[in-house]
């Protein structure tokens, strides 16, 4: 996933990106990544994935919104 937090320097994530990219560190293995990716994600997206994933760990935490 590092790519695409390259391409993230140009350009702010948008709230779907950034749940893609915490997916991808939580599913690489970089929590504390992926906490910092899903605080700008979609809420509904993360609930969904955290129960899919069945973590609810998974995007727990403060909230603060997108990037734009």
């Amino acid at each position: 996933y590092s790519h695409l937090e390259t391409y993230s320097e140009l350009n702010p994530p948008s709230s779907e990106d950034s749940y893609h990219l915490g997916l991808l560190a939580y599913l690489a293995g970089d929590f504390t990544a992926s906490k910092g990716h899903l605080r700008h994600a979609d809420p509904a997206l993360v609930a969904e994935a955290a129960a899919t994933l069945d973590d609810p760990s998974f995007g727990a935490g403060a909230r603060e919104g997108s990037y734009e």
